[in-house]
């Protein structure tokens, strides 16, 4: 019979701007510019708190312009000084400022074996003195570390 997995509980912040490698592909889906598609927006920051390091975001993304709602999903990579987290992740935008979401990611090199799973809060912030700046992206982030 194989041991239990632990759990060990963590909580982290991101910051980043929102497509600071690649601003991805964008079109609208309607004549009236309505719904707005982009796919592959890349951007890369900082992770703080119990789990630090950098973090990379590929992100596809669907927003209704009118209403602000929208959806997001896509690959995410966390790079920490024992190894890295690969997996996914997915948002729904409760408005064009704020998110909501899970990941789940599983541990390469020295952190095979573990699971990285939980959700985050957001929102995004647009610098009042850049404009025609892309929004700067702040995450509260909480879950849990399985190790098998």
């Amino acid at each position: 019979m194989a041991a239990p997995a632990t759990k060990t509980p963590f909580t982290a912040h991101a910051t980043f701007i929102a497509g600071n490698i690649s601003p991805g592909t964008m079109w609208a889906r309607t004549t009236e510019l309505k719904i707005i598609q982009i796919r592959g927006i890349t951007s890369t920051g900082n992770i703080t708190g119990d789990i630090s390091g950098s973090a990379l975001f590929v992100t596809d993304e669907t927003f209704d312009m009118s209403t602000g709602l929208g959806r997001n999903h896509g690959e995410l990579f966390v790079v920490t000084v024992g190894g890295t987290y690969e997996g996914s992740f997915q948002s729904i935008y409760a408005g064009l400022l704020s998110f909501t979401g899970t990941f789940v990611a599983r541990g390469t090199d020295t952190l095979e074996g573990q699971i990285l799973m939980g959700s985050y809060e957001g929102e995004l912030t647009w610098p009042e003195a850049i404009p025609g700046v892309a929004p700067v992206v702040h995450m509260a982030i909480e879950g849990v570390i399985l190790s098998t």
